[in-house]
């Protein structure tokens, strides 16, 4: 009975780590376009915040300069404007991307840190809605 507790205890040590320092992916909105143009980087809030097994409820972060990813390849890409209020959707590195956002980042690049999924490591995909607020998108054309 002795080890179910302590493998009961590791295990909502370990949910609760996750939970609180482990970032995946999340909705978010612009907050600044600033160094867009010239970085490609922009300024998101995520739009849902963190509620906890107390109750506690913590608004989002923000998250500063993370890269906006485009479709791409051959030579060509498919760019638009991204402005302030849009809505995106964010992911999380499972890596430190700092080194490989300085590089030209076509061979493997060694991480400046061991962080793993945090939130400084950010890529904002564009083009993302809610059933209330989306792109209405033809189902013919």
């Amino acid at each position: 009975m002795a080890n179910l507790d302590f493998f009961d205890g590791v295990n909502r040590a370990l949910q609760a780590f996750a939970r609180d320092h482990l970032y995946t992916a999340i909705p978010a909105v612009v907050v600044n376009t600033d160094d867009f143009a010239l970085e490609q980087v922009v300024d998101v809030m995520p739009t849902i915040g963190r509620l906890y097994e107390d109750g506690v409820y913590r608004d989002p972060q923000t998250v500063f300069a993370a890269p906006v990813v485009f479709p791409s390849g051959g030579g060509g890409a498919l760019t638009f404007p991204v402005k302030r209020g849009d809505l995106v959707f964010v992911i999380f590195s499972q890596r430190d991307i700092d080194n490989w956002g300085a590089s030209e980042g076509k061979i493997p690049t060694k991480p400046k840190t061991s962080r793993s999924h945090a939130l400084t490591d950010a890529i904002v995909i564009p083009c993302l809605g809610t059933s209330k607020n989306n792109f209405s998108p033809s189902t013919d054309h």
